[in-house]
């Protein structure tokens, strides 16, 4: 018995040994003396830097090498070479085409360092696995793989890559590229399976998909992240037994073809973050065999089809960020109800569903994960819900829900790992138990407060802690800081919560600490070195800065800090060394005194720095010039004297937001600042300059191209993004903007003692949309051609010495909310049109002007107006003029309906207008009400 055991206990090892890629020998095997010496050539020209083939020595067994497999049939000759993941770069030496039995080849996960694919492997007849994905090779594909007629699986997936903050894929080499057609790829009857995941084939013809349609053995086709543009039309389909069809990550901008419904194998169907169009077909309840389907980051319209029901195996359904609508009851009371046997997995999230949760969701008996984010669902939660005993994810933010949730709605969620609410009212009870051991607890504004909820102290697995805008008040237990070695993100900002915060030194997870707009009292805390992103602001947390840079515990990783708006005083100390990782600082609205420490210098990867409204002053230290990737630089509302530094202009050539409104500095603005291309918003107003405006700016190229609506995201290790903010002073309102930072493009420079005249090159700035100049010395003209800054939204030149004409082209300031030229010189008369005659007191102080909006007109002695260019003859003026009049009531009444018609018709527009017109009241109200920015 005893030896019979030994005997399947060597059998179970043996077997490890021989299925495990890397470390592959074949035992009994004698190795062939001429592979032998083919091998150790093959190795010479490799770079082994872990020395993972140091078992390929001369005068060994080669069958026994790391790696190598041979066959006794074959007369002991290698037929496998398995080198996956072993590090390995340098050449490959053409000595393996010795390996005349090769039928195995996999140089997969290694790093040749941007070499080509060898043409020879095309000569390697019995290849039928060939797998060189994430080898770092680049260039053309060679067309010679055409040849490896016996090849069934080939992998050529892209280059290693990795994903940056913005989801975006960064490869370490250029991709692959296949150049011209792709007719080789017919010859290769017998291939199963194909991936090109991030070859480029945008090269080859409209007939790719053709040459791939000669494959009639054909099971996966992987082409993700390839550059296409379309998915050709097929006149009949001969890889009839394809399972899986992954076209994901490409510029896909076409409908989907109908040959791909008559797929009739198709298990898997990934069609996921393309720009497809259209309705999503009732044919698609044709591919009955499906289990996974994923459409979503598309453009997908209209309702998602009934016929889904028919799907009886689908296990994975992904549709979301698309743009489908309708009620989501159609979906989950289908016909059938085949689909509720089988779906495991449902996103529906992010698109412009609207309805209320019906009853029936309860018979989705499988169902681990539903995600119904970002829609317009409302109504209550219904208690089915209670019925989904597998669920381990439930994510139904940002909707419209109401009602109130109670201990049955979980009673039967054991399973629950992630749970992700709002708005809803949580009303549990005090001793409540829950079922399950939450990892994720996301529950924003859902009415948890006054009390801290009792019941996390049973989620002894919890990582992810959002309980922010809960009006939760009191302190903190000490029981809940007690488990912060376990939480990785803690979140409870926008509460009531009072007391001094403990020093958050447990936890080896910790990555962001999110406690601002709270009553926090006392000095800041100590953090444990692995938190990465650290907010405080607005609270009452007073004392000096220094207790928690000057006391660092162990290498800091911290790379964001936010404690604007506290009570914090003192100067900033120079521990800022220990700091080097920082990205954001942000020290805004506090008591802070003092210079900036020549050691912030050492910032090395800063790229926001604000320190607005404090005490600070003494002139900018040039160790500031090493942080060349700042982004934003805003010291406002401060003390700080001597020139604006020219190192501005000469190193910091990333800067995309220079404030350095209310300080005292003196000297003209540097011509170096001309080399900011990136410059959207520059602001030197209420400082002491004096000279003129510098003709070079017509170089500031970020302020001359017209941006698109977008939001300025910088790098979140824990959120994965985060937004930054900025403010704009217009019509002496400071306005803070995130969302749409970036299409803030704006130059204030009023209050100073600038001089000379506004230079003709400054109205080359066309993407421009505010630009203040008031209260200097500026002479001389208006520019003639300031018309052509058609972006324009807001323009001051008030309580200047500006003379002559306002020029004809300022008709052409069609977004002009703001305009201001009182107390200047000029004379003449206004310019006619329906923007520039809405402002009568922009033209205040001015005693030689004269014509509408102004009481005094114009008579015959005054100069003309020069014509405005294209106009025509007094007659055809006329004419025009009666069509004006004729048309105008006209366009009032289309106008009116068109905008509120559609209001009072469409349900959905009518919410979200209104919804944005009290956001923007709001807004306006928290800037007047406060002096107080948000950084």
């Amino acid at each position: 018995m005893f030896m019979e055991l030994k005997s399947l206990v060597f059998i179970f090892f043996l077997g490890v040994l021989l299925s495990t890629p890397n470390i592959t020998c074949s035992v009994g095997a004698v190795c062939n003396e001429r592979e032998r010496k083919a091998l150790l050539t093959f190795k010479q020209h490799l770079k082994d830097t872990s020395n993972l083939l140091s078992s390929w020595a001369a005068g060994t067994n080669c069958c026994r090498w790391n790696g190598i497999i041979c066959d006794n049939k074959t007369e002991s000759s290698v037929v496998q070479l398995r080198l996956h993941g072993l590090s390995l770069s340098g050449e490959l030496n053409p000595s393996l085409l010795e390996l005349k039995h090769l039928n195995h080849l996999d140089l997969s996960q290694n790093d040749f360092q941007g070499i080509s694919i060898p043409a020879y492997l095309g000569s390697l007849q019995n290849l039928r696995y060939l797998n060189l994905a994430s080898a770092g090779f680049v260039g053309i594909v060679p067309h010679q793989l055409g040849n490896l007629s016996s090849l069934r699986y080939l992998n050529m997936n892209g280059a290693p890559y990795r994903v940056d903050y913005m989801g975006q894929i960064h490869s370490t080499y250029q991709n692959l590229t296949v150049d011209g057609e792709l007719e080789w790829f017919s010859h290769l009857s017998s291939l199963q399976h194909l991936d090109m995941s991030r070859v480029d084939i945008s090269k080859a013809s409209s007939n790719w998909l053709h040459s791939i349609n000669m494959l009639p053995s054909l099971l996966e086709l992987n082409l993700s992240s390839c550059k296409l543009d379309s998915i050709p039309s097929l006149p009949y389909i001969n890889f009839t037994s394809l399972e899986i069809l992954d076209l994901s990550s490409n510029g896909i901008s076409s409908n989907i073809p109908e040959w791909l419904y008559n797929l009739s194998s198709l298990e898997q169907l990934y069609l996921d973050s393309n720009n497809c169009r259209g309705t999503i077909s009732a044919a698609v309840g044709d591919l009955t065999a499906l289990t996974r389907l994923n459409l979503s980051y598309n453009e997908f319209e209209g309702k998602v089809p009934r016929t889904l029901g028919n799907l009886c195996n689908l296990q994975t359904l992904d549709l979301s960020k698309n743009k489908l609508h309708g009620e989501i009851s159609v979906f989950f009371q289908n016909s059938s109800g085949c689909i509720a046997g089988s779906l495991e997995s449902l996103n529906l999230g992010f698109n412009q569903l609207s309805g209320s949760i019906p009853s029936s969701l309860g018979s989705y008996s499988l169902l681990k994960k539903l995600d119904l984010r970002n829609n317009e669902l409302n109504g209550s939660l219904p208690k089915s819900l209670s019925l989904l005993s597998n669920l381990r994810s439930l994510l139904i933010s940002y909707n419209t829900f109401e009602g109130i949730v109670t201990e049955f709605h979980f009673a039967g969620l054991w399973r629950l790992r992630v749970l992700e609410m709002d708005s809803l009212v949580l009303k549990l009870r005090a001793d409540w138990i829950p079922p399950f051991q939450l990892e994720v607890a996301r529950l924003r504004t859902c009415h948890l407060g006054p009390r801290f909820p009792e019941w996390l102290r049973t989620q002894e697995q919890i990582e992810f802690v959002d309980l922010s805008s809960n009006k939760i008040s009191g302190t903190v237990p000490t029981w809940f800081w007690n488990m912060s070695s376990q939480i990785t993100y803690l979140n409870l900002s926008n509460n009531h919560l009072t007391g001094e915060l403990p020093n958050l030194l447990k936890s080896p997870k910790f990555s962001g600490i999110y406690l601002s707009s709270n009553l926090f009292t006392g000095q800041l805390p100590l953090i444990s070195s692995h938190v990465a992103e650290l907010d405080l602001s607005n609270n009452s947390i007073s004392g000096p800065i220094s207790v928690l840079l000057c006391n660092p515990v162990g290498k800091m990783n911290l790379e964001v800090l936010v404690l604007s708006g506290n009570l914090l005083s003192g100067e900033l100390p120079e521990c800022w060394s220990y700091w080097k990782f920082l990205r954001l600082i942000t020290l805004g609205s506090n008591n802070i005194t003092g210079k900036i420490p020549i050691s912030m210098g050492s910032l090395l990867k800063l790229q926001s720095l604000h320190l607005q409204n404090n005490s600070l002053f003494g002139e900018l230290p040039s160790s500031l010039r090493n942080c060349i990737e700042l982004v934003t630089i805003n010291l406002c509302k401060n003390g700080f004297t001597g020139s604006i530094p020219k190192w501005i202009g000469e190193s910091l050539s990333k800067l995309m937001f220079l404030r350095l409104r209310l300080n005292k500095f003196h000297g003209g603005i540097p011509q170096e600042l001309c080399h900011l291309t990136s410059l959207q918003l520059l602001d030197l107003a209420h400082n002491n300059l004096s000279g003129s405006i510098p003709r070079c700016f017509n170089n500031l190229s970020a302020m001359v191209s017209k941006r698109n609506s977008s939001a300025l995201i910088f790098p979140s290790v824990v959120t994965g993004t985060l937004l930054e903010t900025a403010a704009l002073v217009t019509k002496g309102i400071e306005v803070m903007y995130s969302n749409t930072l970036a299409l803030v493009t704006s130059m204030d420079l009023s209050n100073n003692s600038l001089s000379g005249e506004i230079p003709e090159e400054l109205t080359s700035l066309f993407g421009l949309r505010s630009l203040n100049l008031s209260e200097n010395h500026f002479t001389g003209k208006i520019p003639d051609k300031i018309g052509g800054m058609s972006l324009l939204e807001s323009l001051d030149f008030s309580y200047n010495k500006l003379s002559g004409l306002i020029p004809q082209s300022m008709v052409n300031l069609t977004f002009l909310g703001h305009l201001n030229l009182s107390y200047n010189n000029l004379s003449g008369e206004i310019p006619s049109s329906t923007q520039l005659q809405g402002f009568f007191e922009s033209y205040m102080g001015n005693q030689g002007l004269c014509g509408r909006p102004l009481p005094n007109k114009c008579n015959g002695d005054e100069q003309p107006q020069p014509p405005a260019p294209g106009d025509e003859d007094e007659d055809e003026d006329w004419v025009e003029m009666k069509w004006f009049y004729v048309s105008l009531p006209l366009g009032f009444v289309v106008g009116f309906w068109g905008f509120w018609g559609v209001l009072i018709v469409k349900k959905s527009w009518r919410l979200a207008y209104f919804a944005f017109v009290g956001d923007v009241i709001d807004k306006l109200y928290n800037c007047c009400s406060s002096f107080k920015p948000y950084l």
